[in-house]
């Protein structure tokens, strides 16, 4: 038993380093072969050169997100010339374009271990075993490998993966707010509040997930019975769970009336959250916007295909889940209402249409076409959109998105951590409020969605998951390998290259 447990923990070690390898690789291949800032790293790169110089004051009008980035590299390359006992400065090696773009690692691996932890606490005990049964060795050894691959998994995320190699905020802006969750998740509120301020000077919008983290706590006390919930003979528990979504309007009602019959002592709870919205909400009064620069491209919009097109994104870059979703549960839940009662097989079939028909009149009156969508061709959503989505196409794509969206819910019903109909409205609310305002169509928006939706869906088991790291391996490859061996020349002469 000891050699078998032994020869499975050592076969999970190479999954769980394994996403941080193919960084270095593929962060390797980009300083060698694209010598120069490209698109947004040429903001990013010129004003963290602008810190090493420390000239805090200076800041270009057309970055929209707040310093974050800029802080974290000036203080990571102060400490390296400290070390090294060189003067830092916009010219030294340490602030160079390479240095910054290996910074990201840094930084990545950070997010990774953050990831990893999050998953072995989240998913401890998911199928509710018995104590004793989870030290049987065998059982968590297969267990700790399926979380491993799944860590792993989610770290290849072909969108987020790929800004890995590129001085972006997307690593620091997701790696932040996770381990925001995270800490909060363990009980530590004040380091939680510390992490949720520094992701929101990464980027903005997490002060969605700053919120949804706070109302994860709430709900959490009310589950346990720290705090009651409603003074009749229902339990809070009850509130919480509501049996089904018809129950989840009640659920609510009570929800917020025991919030707010509570509020003294959860503004006492939740004081370093609440003191992070306020300051949040202060940095918008004070600049005008939610975004810093270019407020003109970067209004607010009611954008509600936002959500459809995170759905369709989400379960095709896990089509293994997807798959083994629709062939289990989803066939099982045909079967089980074709044999029913024609009464169970008309709601199924009025539900589904009415869902059908709710997505194709969002698609028709609430599409916002960005203008940076139809004009850069640099990339893949441009043409996604002009040779699939443009015209009919978009109509047409709706039978898809629901049968997305059902797959989500399905899989975070299966996991015992969501099966709360509270908290899966929480969790799809969050994902809505953090994607619909957003007018632009881009798959970098979908990263942070993906990661909280994810680690919350119950791990595939260890064969499976390896096949979608397979596949997640050589769709990013394929993406790297067009991005640098492919350039062409743009409209204005420069060099241009295709991304995410």
């Amino acid at each position: 038993m000891a050699q078998q447990l032994l020869r499975r923990v050592a076969f999970a070690m190479p999954f769980t380093v394994l996403p941080v390898g193919l960084a270095v690789v593929a962060t390797a291949q980009v300083v060698s072969h694209v010598s120069q800032p490209y698109m947004d790293e040429i903001f990013h790169v010129k004003q963290t050169q602008a810190y090493c110089d420390e000239r805090f004051h200076e800041w270009d009008e057309k970055i929209t997100t707040p310093p974050g980035l800029y802080i974290v590299n000036y203080v990571l390359a102060k400490a390296m010339s400290i070390i090294t006992q060189q003067h830092l400065s916009s010219s030294s090696l340490f602030c160079s374009l390479q240095a910054l773009r290996w910074i990201n690692i840094i930084l990545f691996f950070g997010c990774a271990v953050v990831v990893h932890t999050l998953l072995h606490l989240l998913h401890k005990n998911p199928d509710g075993k018995k104590e004793e049964n989870i030290k049987e060795a065998s059982w968590l050894a297969n267990h700790n490998l399926e979380l491993s691959l799944h860590a792993c998994s989610l770290l290849l995320f072909p969108p987020f993966f790929f800004f890995v190699s590129l001085c972006y905020t997307d690593v620091g802006s997701t790696g932040t707010i996770l381990l925001a969750f995270l800490l909060n998740k363990k009980g530590y509120r004040v380091g939680s509040a510390i992490f949720s301020l520094l992701s929101l000077i990464f980027r903005q919008t997490n002060i969605v997930w700053v919120c949804f983290i706070a109302a994860e706590h709430l709900i959490s006390r009310f589950e346990t019975g720290t705090l009651s919930l409603t003074p009749s003979s229902r339990t809070s528990v009850e509130v919480c769970r509501p049996s089904s979504f018809l129950a989840l309007p009640n659920s609510l009602f009570h929800f917020i009336a025991g919030v707010l019959r509570n509020l003294p002592i959860l503004l006492v709870d939740l004081y370093p959250h609440v003191l992070c919205v306020f300051s949040f909400i202060l940095a918008v009064w004070v600049n005008g916007s939610v975004a810093l620069g270019d407020k003109s491209h970067h209004a607010v919009a009611l954008h509600v295909p936002q959500f459809f097109y995170f759905a369709f994104v989400a379960s095709g870059f896990q089509c293994v889940a997807a798959v083994q979703w629709v062939l289990n549960s989803g066939v099982q839940r045909v079967k089980l209402i074709y044999s029913s009662s024609w009464a169970s097989l008309s709601v199924f079939l009025t539900t589904s249409l009415t869902g059908l028909v709710l997505v194709l009149v969002c698609i028709k009156k609430m599409t916002y076409v960005h203008p940076f969508l139809l004009a850069d061709n640099r990339h893949y959503m441009f043409y996604i959109w002009r040779r699939i989505l443009d015209g009919n196409g978009k109509y047409l794509a709706a039978p898809f998105y629901v049968i997305a969206m059902v797959i989500i819910q399905g899989q975070l019903s299966k996991s015992s951590l969501y099966t709360s109909r509270l908290r899966q409205f929480l969790l799809i609310g969050a994902v809505s409020v953090a994607l619909i305002p957003s007018p632009l169509l881009e798959f970098r928006y979908f990263i942070t969605p993906f990661f909280f939706v994810s680690i919350h869906i119950k791990p595939m088991s260890a064969p499976l998951t390896a096949i979608q790291v397979v596949i997640s391996i050589c769709i990013n490859t394929l993406v790297l390998a067009v991005f640098i061996a492919k350039p062409f020349t743009w409209s204005d002469g420069t060099i241009a290259r295709f991304m995410w």
